[in-house]
């Protein structure tokens, strides 16, 4: 019997993976999305900035990486990331995401998401989001944020 891929990493011990238990492939980018996800998405991108900047807002594009599989292989972990950017994956998997589940579920683009929550004697330990930002502007959060894509290190590295 499989168990579920979000019910062994919340079963996770303490301390998490071993770097021995996790393998991370590097995929090629993912096809170009469709012409008509593509324009929706250019649009969509064009109300967020705009919308950003009249509320003097910080929103930009950098490249991240997407999480395109994720699966446990015995006790390995592997992951399988491609490169995409952060503009793709805030229309496509969050602020639009209906519109594409209906209308184009093949170019919706996932990032790998990393967050930590510290505790300090039964305390938790949360960031609070700057005024400034255009997504989830003064909200408090885990601390963490989306993979940005390795330089240098390779991506175990950058994971561990």
């Amino acid at each position: 019997m499989t168990t579920p891929l979000l019910t062994r990493l919340a079963e996770l011990p303490p301390g998490g993976l071993p770097p021995e238990a996790l393998r991370v492939d590097a995929l090629p980018p993912a096809a170009d999305i469709s012409a008509t996800a593509r324009q929706r998405l250019d649009a969509k991108w064009e109300e967020y900035l705009t919308d950003a900047r009249a509320h003097d807002k910080t929103l930009f594009n950098a490249p991240i990486l997407a999480l395109e599989q994720a699966h446990f292989t015995g006790e390995t972990l592997q992951l399988a990331l491609a490169p995409t950017d952060f503009r793709t994956f805030l229309v496509t998997a969050l602020r639009d995401r209906p519109w594409f589940v209906a209308h184009a579920p093949q170019d919706i683009r996932e990032a790998l998401g990393n967050s930590t929550l510290l505790t300090h004697r039964g305390t938790a330990l949360l960031g609070v989001r700057s005024h400034n930002v255009a997504a989830y502007p003064a909200r408090a959060h885990l601390l963490g944020g989306v993979l940005e894509p390795c330089a240098g290190v390779t991506c175990v590295e950058t994971l561990l």
